[in-house]
C-alpha cells in the first residue's frame, strides 16, 4: 500500500494504487476505487485459496491463519469500519464456508461444523458429543486460533442434559466423568458468581432406578446400619427415606463418591454418623435439644462409645446427673472417688452440685467398648467432674464449708446471710438483725495454715468483736470437725507476713 503505517489486519501485505488522503497518511475511505481494489483483493485471495493453498499439503494450513488475524483485527473506528466492509468481512464469509479447519483423525470441515472438547472428556464422551452436536472434534490449535469454535468441558458436560442421557445407560463412563470433578474448581462446583445454578442443583447423578437427579437429591448408605449400635442408628437421617439411592455401581466406586461429595451427595456411613452424633452430643445443653432417641442412658452409652472411639469432645460441657438431668461438669461429682462428696450431698450441704450417672461405669458398656474405668475417670477429671483432688475440688471444699457453717449459726438462733460473693467485705457470712457478727469460714479436708487476703486481715484488726473465724475441716468426710474462734483469741493468733495467715498450730490450740 502507498501509506506507511496502514494496517489491514491480514497476515500478508497488499502492494496496490490505494487513493490516499491528502496527507498520503491513511488510505481514503469511500472512494469508489479504492473499493474496487479491495474487492479484487478480495476475489484473488479466494481464487488462490481453492486452487492453490487448500490443495496443498503445507499451505492449507495458511487460510485458517488469515481467519484468525481477520478474527483479532476487528475495531471500531471509520478506518476499520472501510476495511471490514470491503476487505476483512468478504474473505472471512468466504473462509467461513470452506473446509478449513482439521479435525483430529485428519479431515477438513468448516468452522461452523468443528467443536472443541477437553482431552479427559473427549476420550470418554466424544463419540457421543458428536453424534448429538453434529459437529467434529478438533484439536487445541484450532481452539487457540478461532475464538468461536464452541468449547465443552467438564462443566458443560455436566450440564448438558442431552449428552448425560446418553451416558446414563453406560455407568461405567458415568464413573469416569465423576473423576473429573476433581479438576473442577470450586468456581465451577458453587456456580459461577450467581450466574449458574451451582452442581448440586444441576441433575446429573445417576440413581438406582436409573434417573438422573441433582446431587443434593441423592444419597448414598455406605455401611450395614444393623451392625451399628441402636443410638446411632437412630440418628441416621430422617430423609434417608424421601432421598433416592445413588446407582451400586457407582456407590462402590470411592473415587465416585468422594467427588460427588463435593457437589452435595449425602453419604451415609458409620463416620458420618458418629461425626453427627457428636456434634449433637457437643452442642447439647438441654435436655430439650436433644433427639427423643438420646435422652435417657443412650447419651451415656453415646459418649462412651465416642470416648471408645477416641473421638474429641472438646465442648463437651455437660452430662447426666444421678436424675438423669442434664447438668455442667463442673456441677457434678462422682460418687466413691477419692474425695466422695455423697454423704455430705446427702445431708443437703451441697446445693447446686449432684452425683454423676452410675451408668458411666456400667460394666455391660464398658466389656462392650473395650474401656477400663480409668479411661473414664481420666474423661471426667478433664471435664471437671469433682471427687479427684481438693484442688480441683477447691469450689465444693469451700461451698461445704459455708453451708455446714450457715445451718449450724442458724440452729443457734442466728438469722444467716450468705455475702461471701461480696468481695469488699472481707468475709463469707454476716448475721442480719439477730446480732452484728460477721463470719470468715475456711473449708479444708485436713488442718492446715490459713492464709488471709488484706481485706480479711482488715476486718479481723478492725472489727474484732464481731469478727468470727469458722474453720471446718476434715472434709468430705462426714465426721467432719468445726472451730469456732473469735474475739481477742482469734487477732492474737495471726500472724501479719507478706499476706496475713493463721497458722495451723495456732488455731488449732485455741
Amino acid at each position: 500500500m502507498p501509506v506507511e503505517g496502514e494496517q489491514t489486519g491480514l497476515p500478508f501485505g497488499i502492494s496496490g494504487d490505494f487513493i490516499p488522503d491528502t496527507g498520503r497518511k491513511i488510505v481514503k475511505y469511500g472512494v469508489l476505487w479504492n473499493e474496487w481494489l479491495c474487492r479484487e483483493i478480495s476475489n484473488f485471495f479466494k481464487e488462490v485459496s481453492l486452487n492453490v493453498f487448500l490443495k496443498h499439503s503445507q499451505w492449507k494450513k495458511f487460510p485458517i491463519e488469515v481467519y484468525s488475524w481477520i478474527d483479532k483485527s476487528y475495531g471500531s473506528s471509520s478506518i476499520n469500519d472501510f476495511w471490514n466492509h470491503c476487505l476483512r468481512e468478504p474473505i472471512k464469509n468466504f473462509l467461513e464456508e470452506m473446509n478449513i479447519v482439521p479435525t483430529l483423525d485428519g479431515a477438513m470441515v468448516t468452522i461452523g461444523e468443528s467443536i472443541y472438547v477437553e482431552e479427559s472428556i473427549r476420550e470418554i464422551a466424544g463419540d457421543i458429543i458428536e453424534k448429538i452436536t453434529k459437529k467434529q472434534i478438533v484439536g487445541n490449535t484450532v481452539k487457540e486460533k478461532i475464538k468461536s469454535v464452541p468449547q465443552i468441558g467438564l462443566y458443560e458436560i455436566l450440564r448438558h442434559e442431552e449428552t448425560m442421557n446418553k451416558l446414563k445407560a453406560d455407568p461405567s463412563k458415568l464413573r469416569l466423568i465423576y473423576h473429573e470433578i476433581e479438576k473442577l474448581s470450586d468456581y465451577y462446583i458453587d456456580g459461577r458468581k450467581g450466574k449458574d445454578k451451582p452442581l448440586s442443583f444441576v441433575p446429573f447423578v445417576l440413581t438406582e432406578s436409573g434417573e438422573l437427579l441433582p446431587p443434593s437429591e441423592v444419597m448414598t448408605v455406605d455401611t450395614n446400619l444393623e451392625e451399628l449400635p441402636q443410638f446411632l442408628r437412630k440418628i441416621v437421617p430422617d430423609n434417608i427415606k424421601n432421598k433416592n439411592l445413588l446407582h451400586p455401581e457407582i456407590a462402590r466406586d470411592r473415587k465416585s463418591v468422594e467427588q460427588l461429595k463435593k457437589c452435595g451427595l449425602e453419604v451415609v456411613n458409620e463416620q458420618s454418623l458418629i461425626y453427627k452424633l457428636r456434634e449433637i452430643i457437643q452442642n447439647t445443653n438441654s435436655l430439650s435439644s436433644l433427639p427423643d432417641t438420646l435422652k435417657t442412658e443412650a447419651l451415656i452409652e453415646a459418649t462412651l462409645f465416642l470416648i471408645s472411639r477416641n473421638e474429641p469432645l472438646y465442648s463437651l460441657n455437660y452430662l447426666v446427673a444421678y436424675d438423669y438431668s442434664l447438668q455442667a461438669a463442673n456441677n457434678l461429682f462422682l460418687e466413691g472417688a477419692s474425695l466422695d462428696w455423697k454423704p455430705l450431698w446427702a445431708k443437703g450441704f451441697l446445693p447446686g452440685f449432684f452425683p454423676l450417672h452410675h451408668a458411666y461405669f456400667k460394666a455391660e458398656w464398658l466389656t462392650c467398648y473395650g474401656l477400663q474405668r480409668e479411661h473414664i475417670e481420666e474423661f471426667l477429671k478433664n471435664k471437671g467432674v469433682h471427687g479427684f483432688s481438693k484442688d480441683r475440688d477447691s469450689d465444693l471444699i469451700k461451698k461445704a464449708a459455708e453451708n455446714i457453717a450457715k445451718k449450724q449459726l442458724e440452729r443457734e438462733g442466728h438469722t444467716i446471710e450468705v455475702v461471701a460473693g461480696n468481695y469488699k467485705l472481707g468475709y463469707d457470712l454476716m448475721c442480719n438483725g439477730h446480732c452484728e457478727k460477721v463470719y470468715e469460714i475456711k473449708g479444708m479436708t485436713e488442718p492446715k495454715d490459713i492464709p488471709l487476703e488484706p481485706r480479711e486481715w482488715t476486718n479481723i484488726k478492725d472489727n474484732t468483736t464481731n469478727a468470727v473465724l469458722i474453720c471446718v475441716y476434715n472434709l468430705p468426710s462426714i465426721e467432719f470437725r468445726y472451730k469456732v474462734i473469735q474475739g481477742q483469741g482469734l487477732f492474737d493468733i495471726c500472724e501479719p507476713v507478706e499476706k496475713a495467715k493463721i497458722p495451723k498450730n495456732r488455731w488449732l490450740e485455741v
